[in-house]
């Protein structure tokens, strides 16, 4: 399906938006994996998405970026990818999150 039409359909989702020639993606991209598998669990979708211009359909304002769509609504992970235990906390706090209505 494509990405548009999961974010209106499913209440809660992450996207990992990146380029594929950046190297540092690259690596993030397996540290990102972990996440997927454990969010798995919890019924919820995990995306990584590499296509042409997608940060512009989303308005991103750089790449790479983790997003959390709640019932359609986007929020960034406002910090440094790297620091993977601020990424696993926003993750798990943002897995909790219900939708307003």
């Amino acid at each position: 399906i494509m990405l548009s039409k999961r974010i209106k359909s499913e209440e809660n989702i992450f996207v990992f938006f990146y380029e594929d020639d950046d190297i540092f993606a690259q690596r993030l991209l397996k540290f990102m994996e972990t996440f997927d598998n454990s969010l798995d669990k919890k019924d919820i979708d995990f995306v990584k998405i590499s296509d042409e211009g997608i940060d512009k359909d989303y308005s991103l304002e750089c790449l790479p970026a983790l997003v959390h769509f709640n019932s359609g609504t986007p929020t960034v992970f406002p910090g440094d990818l790297r620091e993977e235990k601020d990424v696993k906390k926003w993750i798990d706090k943002r897995s909790k999150v219900k939708s307003s209505d």
